[in-house]
């Protein structure tokens, strides 16, 4: 599968994978799992057409199986839930710097036969990993959601196209060996120079209702623009203070503080 620029993605299912900054366990307790999980799903109720379908939280990566028919939309939902999971991450741990390695990694699903083994990778993976001897129980996945019917039916007719799916969904979690890792390790990754830099700027300063000129003189304001675009973007500091016109140390400053 070829890299590609987000802007050019064009399917509606997506295999999107969240890493630690140098694969650190940022999600190591039950505590931080439960946390990035509430958040992900309270933002993901502002967007009408974005579906998580599956999910699952290690402790320095996670997995999600998503349907989504706007790829900007999914970048508003994880620039959302990653910058606050950051935020709140550093203070609890009392660290400052990156938490997630760069912005998050997408793999396109191509067919039927992909988007089953994309489900039972991720379901998967605390087994593979030797966390677990089976999937029952590990309780940081959606796994036992499709066990015990409680994912929502547009959910499951996304995916099996028929509420009645359990019998589906139990064979090809049963037959492993339909999931070829060389299905999975595919990823398509994000490419700076594709990323309009003013559009997210004028995105924050329109949903702050605050103006550049106001966040150049206020670090409070200025600290969350940075975060917003190191969350979506490559840029480094110098680039994103020659871009915003300040001082090339300001930006190091005020997250040395943070």
């Amino acid at each position: 599968m070829p890299r590609i620029a987000r802007k050019e993605i064009n399917s509606s299912y997506l295999h999107v994978m969240i890493q630690g900054i140098e694969k650190r366990n940022i999600f190591n307790t039950d505590k931080n799992k439960k946390y990035y999980k509430k958040l992900l799903f309270e933002n993901v109720t502002g967007f009408d057409d974005i579906f998580i379908l599956a999910y699952c939280i290690m402790d320095n990566h996670i997995h999600l199986l998503i349907h989504c028919k706007d790829i900007n939309h999914l970048s508003k939902l994880m620039s959302q839930t990653n910058t606050s999971y950051a935020l709140w991450y550093n203070k609890y741990e009392n660290r400052v710097g990156y938490v997630f390695r760069n912005r998050y990694h997408i793999q396109i699903i191509e067919s039927q036969q992909h988007l089953f083994n994309c489900l039972v990778y991720i379901h998967n993976n605390p087994v593979k990993a030797n966390i677990v001897q089976t999937m029952e129980e590990y309780q940081f996945s959606s796994y036992n959601m499709y066990k015990n019917f409680k994912v929502n039916s547009e959910v499951i007719k996304l995916i099996f196209a028929d509420t009645n799916y359990i019998n589906e969904f139990n064979a090809i979690h049963k037959n492993l060996e339909i999931v070829k890792i060389d299905d999975i390790i595919d990823i398509v990754e994000p490419k700076t120079a594709s990323i309009d830099l003013d559009k997210i700027i004028t995105e924050f300063c329109t949903n702050n209702h605050l103006t550049i000129d106001l966040i150049r003189h206020n670090n409070c304001f200025l600290l969350k623009l940075v975060n917003e675009i190191k969350m979506n973007t490559n840029f480094n500091n110098k680039e994103i203070s020659e871009h915003l016109k300040i001082g090339k140390n300001r930006i190091h400053n005020i997250l040395k503080k943070d």
